[in-house]
């Protein structure tokens, strides 16, 4: 079964737990940020429950996938984020017709697969 990554907070540092057994030490001082607490974020991706909403910025930590922004909620909970999501070029996404055909991204699986499959030629 996958282990979930958990965020763990230590002292002011935010660290990422891949194994979800406890915080891993955060030794890079360029990780830890503080901030006043008048900054605020907000979450412009339409497909997160906290969308709209203007959250005071508790922290934000560099990992390998990208950038956390760590929020306050109105319940006093804190919740990481990915900063993509608190980007203003979110809110332009939209549902549409997929720009690829179904059945063409079949046929490129199928034939992925019959290369896989395929003999190492010598």
């Amino acid at each position: 079964m996958y282990a979930r990554p958990m965020w763990k907070r230590s002292s002011s540092r935010w660290t990422l737990s891949s194994s979800g057994a406890g915080a891993q030490p955060a030794n890079q001082p360029h990780n830890a940020h503080r901030f006043a607490q008048s900054e605020a974020a907000t979450v412009y991706y339409r497909w997160h429950p906290l969308y709209g909403q203007s959250l005071p910025v508790q922290g934000r930590q560099k990992v390998p996938c990208g950038e956390y922004v760590f929020v306050r909620m109105e319940s006093g909970a804190t919740c990481g984020l990915p900063a993509w999501m608190l980007s203003a070029a979110c809110a332009t996404f939209v549902l549409g017709a997929p720009p690829i055909a179904t059945d063409a991204l079949l046929e490129l699986a199928h034939s992925a697969e019959r290369l896989a499959i395929r003999p190492a030629m010598r």
